[in-house]
């Protein structure tokens, strides 16, 4: 008898510990649900952990200095124009090869306000060689800068691709963070924005 009642009362608690783990305890949370089914169609989105510390608009962008595909040092800050747009991409992500044309026609209709700054990210290409193949069969305009190691990437805390920050090149301030590819017309705006 006594063994009936102390299963009785095992079943009873495990239930217990059950019922309570379902209850939805902090019902004010709210959460950011969003579709992952790896749609890239729709523009600008990307995923971020929560609390994630990332750059944004106002803060300073410290000065970017890597070499491009010719073996030169290349800084940011060279530029004569009063912005710059530092892209992040690479030749294995979709949405970045999309954006690419546009960057070019950016670089090359606004070549008086901005300077475009296409940094690959080649510690995730399979070999340094498949970026020098893009360029030389597209033959872009703006000047495409290699972050070997990953480097600048990590330092930025970036977690996704493309990722573009237009910079005022006097002041050093992100203008404009833009997670996810562009549009021509939407560069265009952000450029005619920030240099009136």
């Amino acid at each position: 008898m006594w063994r009936n009642i102390l299963s009785i009362a095992v079943i009873l608690i495990l239930v217990g510990i059950v019922a309570w783990n379902q209850i939805d305890w902090n019902k004010e949370e709210n959460y950011n649900v969003v579709d992952v089914t790896g749609d890239t169609s729709v523009e600008g989105v990307a995923i971020s952990p929560p609390n994630a510390n990332r750059w944004k608009e106002g803060d300073t962008m410290f000065d970017i200095e890597l070499s491009n595909l010719e073996g030169d040092i290349v800084s940011i800050y060279d530029s004569s124009k009063p912005i710059v747009l530092i892209n992040f991409w690479a030749t294995w992500c979709p949405p970045c090869k999309e954006e690419m044309p546009d960057l070019d026609q950016l670089h090359q209709e606004k070549s008086e306000q901005i300077d475009v700054f296409a940094i690959n990210v080649t510690n995730t290409e399979t070999s340094e060689n498949k970026v020098q193949d893009y360029q030389t069969e597209h033959q872009f305009s703006f000047e495409i800068l290699l972050d070997k190691k990953g480097e600048v990437y990590d330092h930025l805390k970036l977690i996704n691709l493309p990722v573009s920050f237009f910079v005022d090149t006097e002041t050093h301030e992100i203008v404009k963070r833009v997670d996810g590819a562009l549009k021509y017309e939407q560069m265009v705006d952000i450029v005619e924005e920030h240099t009136k």
